[in-house]
């Protein structure tokens, strides 16, 4: 049987300004990224979101691959291929592989979400 457990001390925390085009600073807490792959499983990204209010991931289009974001606190818009939304704790968005998507903080405080890419 195989088990693949990250820690939290295993979680690398990036922060990136306009992040895909957005606007402001995101802090990204990679569980599973780029540096720290999840061998034997399809998922490419495992992470923690926190959106500053005001700041914003840009509409991306995910070509090969797909990706749910599933709010923790916070609300905000989120944009699925162009058509707003407003989201909230518990939502849970997909974006699945050819379409696109974008999330903006639009409360008065931190907007915080899981983002998952598979494929």
């Amino acid at each position: 049987m195989f088990f693949l457990i990250i820690r939290e001390s295993d979680v690398q925390k990036v922060c990136k300004s306009n992040m895909r085009g957005g606007e402001g600073e995101v802090v990204i807490g990679f569980s599973v990224g780029p540096d720290n792959p999840a061998p034997g499983t399809s998922y490419k990204m495992v992470a923690t979101v926190v959106l500053d209010p005001g700041a914003s991931v840009g509409y991306h289009v995910h070509e090969d691959d797909e990706e749910m974001y599933h709010i923790l606190s916070g609300k905000g818009t989120y944009s699925d291929n162009g058509i707003e939304v407003e989201v909230g704790p518990g939502d849970v968005m997909i974006c699945p592989t050819g379409q696109g998507h974008s999330i903006k903080n639009t409360g008065e405080d931190i907007l915080i979400f899981i983002g998952v890419v598979n494929g």
